[in-house]
């Protein structure tokens, strides 16, 4: 087994490793290990690429690894890189208002809608990526019972990456809702 315990980099973000990745992958030298995003969340994995490899992953807390992650290149320029297979999401966009006013007030009662069912959330633009953890209907009746105005929203499959599934809290407390 092949322990990982940093990521080079990205294909996706340096073009240093955006060539040497085309370059593996024209010869053939490009294998991948594919992670569900919550897995991506994980400092320490056991995992098994596409090509049958086993690796361990030991990147620490606190540790994301994103798609286009490499996490393996020899000498050779064969490469490992990472993928993050795609979820079903509830995407909310907030539509364009007429004033900057309307947006923060739109953005505010959302806030707080998403807060109070403790649903993970990522905001790509005006957008905001909600893995889907409980029943589309239920999801859909809090928009609804909430009355947001100013949103659009759609459920989706995508890799949009890894979306934090638990709240850091400073202090310990309940919450009775």
């Amino acid at each position: 087994m092949i322990v990982i315990e940093t990521v080079r980099g990205n294909v996706h973000r340096d073009p240093r490793l955006t060539t040497a990745y085309r370059d593996a992958q024209a010869a053939g030298r490009v294998d991948e290990v594919r992670l569900t995003p919550l897995e991506a969340q994980k400092g320490r994995l056991r995992v098994t690429s596409i090509h049958g490899t086993p690796f361990g992953l030991s990147l620490g807390r606190g540790a994301v690894v994103c798609d286009g992650d490499v996490l393996y290149q020899d000498d050779s320029g064969s490469m490992v890189v990472a993928r993050i297979t795609p979820e079903e999401v509830l995407v909310i966009t907030v539509r364009p208002q007429a004033s900057p006013a309307d947006v923060l007030r739109v953005a505010v009662h959302l806030g707080h809608v998403l807060g109070n069912q403790h649903w993970p959330i990522m905001v790509e633009g005006a957008s905001v990526y909600v893995p889907v953890s409980v029943d589309r209907t239920v999801m859909e009746t809090v928009l609804r019972t909430h009355g947001l105005e100013g949103i659009e929203y759609r459920f989706d499959e995508c890799a949009v990456g890894a979306i934090p599934r638990t709240i850091p809290h400073a202090h310990s407390h309940v919450h009775p809702h």
